[in-house]
Parts: structure tokens; C-alpha cells; sequence
């Protein structure tokens, strides 16, 4: 189903009874589709405990460690830039 921005959103009703027969809804602004909302399968795409801060305070690292750990080097990346 094809629905404009303002559909979505003032008939968001509409966009649910879509969803929950399992169709997509293609949002389209000026006549060209930009974005799909998909229904859910009913199946987690990823397990709670594969998520990155699942069991995080059992960790010994403190949580400035775990952040610059899962941010990926955000820092060294703008030292660099500052330095070089």
C-alpha cells in the first residue's frame, strides 16, 4: 500500500490494519517512494543476550571503558584529526 506523508500522519489507524494483515506500507512524498515500514515476522531479529549491554554491570571494566569501547575509537579519530 502506497500512502503520503500526510496520510501517515493523520490515518496512522490505517497504517496498523495494514501492518497487521503483513503488508508493506511504501510512504511516499512528491509522488516517489521514500522509505517502507515492513511488519514483524513475530521473531526477534537479534537475542537480548547478543545485544552489547546485555549483562553490562557484571562487567569489571567501568562504564567510560565500555562506552569508548562500543563507540569504536570516536575519540582517537578526532585526536587525530586535531593533530595532524
Amino acid at each position: 500500500m502506497k500512502m503520503s506523508i500526510g496520510d501517515l500522519r493523520y490515518r496512522t489507524h490505517k497504517v496498523f490494519r495494514v501492518l497487521e494483515r503483513g503488508e508493506d506500507v511504501s510512504i511516499v512524498s512528491r509522488g516517489k517512494v521514500i522509505g517502507v515500514i515492513k511488519p514483524v515476522n513475530g521473531k526477534s531479529r537479534m537475542r537480548v543476550q547478543d545485544h552489547p549491554f546485555f549483562n553490562m554491570l557484571k562487567s569489571p571494566e567501568t562504564v567510560e571503558q565500555q562506552m569508548d569501547r562500543l563507540r569504536g575509537g570516536r575519540k582517537t579519530i578526532a585526536q587525530r584529526f586535531i593533530a595532524g
